[in-house]
Protein backbone atom coordinates (compact mmCIF):
# COMPACT_ATOMS: atom_id res chain seq x y z
CA UNK A 1 0.00 0.00 0.00
CA UNK A 2 0.88 3.66 -0.97
CA UNK A 3 0.77 5.69 1.79
CA UNK A 4 1.84 9.22 0.17
CA UNK A 5 2.13 12.98 1.91
CA UNK A 6 1.88 15.69 -0.71
CA UNK A 7 4.79 18.87 -0.38
CA UNK A 8 3.32 22.07 -1.80
CA UNK A 9 5.46 25.24 -1.58
CA UNK A 10 5.54 28.51 -2.35
CA UNK A 11 8.20 31.13 -1.84
CA UNK A 12 6.53 34.53 -1.35
CA UNK A 13 2.62 35.54 -0.87
CA UNK A 14 2.09 36.40 -4.66
CA UNK A 15 3.36 33.63 -5.80
CA UNK A 16 0.51 32.08 -3.89
CA UNK A 17 -1.65 32.75 -6.58
CA UNK A 18 0.38 32.75 -9.41
CA UNK A 19 -2.11 30.59 -12.19
CA UNK A 20 1.53 28.56 -13.05
CA UNK A 21 2.55 27.59 -9.50
CA UNK A 22 -0.57 28.14 -7.20
CA UNK A 23 -0.46 25.85 -4.44
CA UNK A 24 -3.96 24.85 -5.29
CA UNK A 25 -2.22 23.66 -8.78
CA UNK A 26 0.37 21.68 -7.12
CA UNK A 27 -2.46 20.10 -4.95
CA UNK A 28 -4.65 19.23 -7.93
CA UNK A 29 -1.89 17.98 -9.56
CA UNK A 30 -0.38 15.57 -7.31
CA UNK A 31 -3.72 14.61 -6.44
CA UNK A 32 -4.28 13.62 -9.61
CA UNK A 33 -1.21 11.46 -9.45
CA UNK A 34 -1.89 9.71 -6.43
CA UNK A 35 -5.20 8.62 -7.87
CA UNK A 36 -3.56 7.30 -10.96
CA UNK A 37 -1.18 5.07 -8.43
CA UNK A 38 -3.70 3.92 -6.32
CA UNK A 39 -2.06 5.80 -3.55
CA UNK A 40 -3.57 6.77 0.02
CA UNK A 41 -3.19 10.63 0.59
CA UNK A 42 -2.31 10.85 4.74
CA UNK A 43 -1.27 14.47 4.47
CA UNK A 44 -0.69 17.66 2.77
CA UNK A 45 2.34 19.76 4.12
CA UNK A 46 2.50 23.16 2.77
CA UNK A 47 4.86 25.94 3.23
CA UNK A 48 2.51 29.29 2.14
CA UNK A 49 4.86 31.72 1.35
CA UNK A 50 8.46 31.39 2.92
CA UNK A 51 12.03 31.90 1.08
CA UNK A 52 13.48 28.40 1.54
CA UNK A 53 16.86 29.30 0.72
CA UNK A 54 18.31 26.68 3.60
CA UNK A 55 21.14 24.20 2.59
CA UNK A 56 20.97 21.80 5.41
CA UNK A 57 17.41 19.28 6.06
CA UNK A 58 18.53 19.38 9.79
CA UNK A 59 18.03 23.48 9.31
CA UNK A 60 15.10 23.37 7.15
CA UNK A 61 13.42 21.48 10.01
CA UNK A 62 13.93 23.62 12.69
CA UNK A 63 12.61 26.67 10.92
CA UNK A 64 9.88 25.51 8.85
CA UNK A 65 6.89 23.33 10.30
CA UNK A 66 6.18 21.69 7.25
CA UNK A 67 9.86 20.02 6.92
CA UNK A 68 9.55 19.45 10.44
CA UNK A 69 6.07 17.07 9.92
CA UNK A 70 7.62 15.85 6.98
CA UNK A 71 10.73 14.46 9.15
CA UNK A 72 8.35 13.40 11.80
CA UNK A 73 6.26 11.05 9.13
CA UNK A 74 9.09 9.54 7.74
CA UNK A 75 10.74 8.43 10.82
CA UNK A 76 7.67 7.15 12.08
CA UNK A 77 6.80 5.17 8.83
CA UNK A 78 3.35 7.13 8.28
CA UNK A 79 4.32 7.79 4.44
CA UNK A 80 6.51 5.72 2.42
CA UNK A 81 5.82 8.62 -0.92
CA UNK A 82 6.60 12.17 -0.76
CA UNK A 83 5.13 13.98 -4.08
CA UNK A 84 5.52 17.17 -5.10
CA UNK A 85 5.28 19.46 -8.27
CA UNK A 86 8.51 20.13 -9.07
CA UNK A 87 11.86 20.30 -7.63
CA UNK A 88 11.89 23.56 -7.38
CA UNK A 89 9.14 23.16 -4.84
CA UNK A 90 10.59 20.75 -2.80
CA UNK A 91 13.64 22.90 -2.15
CA UNK A 92 15.27 26.62 -3.52
CA UNK A 93 18.86 24.90 -3.35
CA UNK A 94 19.91 21.92 -4.82
CA UNK A 95 21.55 20.94 -1.34
CA UNK A 96 18.53 21.03 0.19
CA UNK A 97 16.75 18.70 -2.08
CA UNK A 98 19.64 16.23 -2.30
CA UNK A 99 19.33 16.16 1.34
CA UNK A 100 16.02 15.63 1.78
CA UNK A 101 15.64 13.23 -0.62
CA UNK A 102 18.80 10.97 0.79
CA UNK A 103 16.94 11.47 4.52
CA UNK A 104 13.50 10.46 2.89
CA UNK A 105 15.17 7.44 0.91
CA UNK A 106 17.28 5.81 3.61
CA UNK A 107 13.66 5.83 5.77
CA UNK A 108 11.76 3.50 2.77
CA UNK A 109 10.25 6.65 1.52
CA UNK A 110 10.00 7.39 -2.07
CA UNK A 111 10.24 10.95 -3.91
CA UNK A 112 8.39 11.83 -7.02
CA UNK A 113 8.86 14.78 -8.69
CA UNK A 114 5.56 15.26 -11.23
Amino acid sequence: MIRAAILRAVSSKPQAREEKISLELQLSTCEAKLKDISATLIEVLTIPGKSRDIDLFEEAVREIEAYARLKELVDKGEINLLIFYNKSRLARTLALGVGIAAYCQRRGCAIYDV
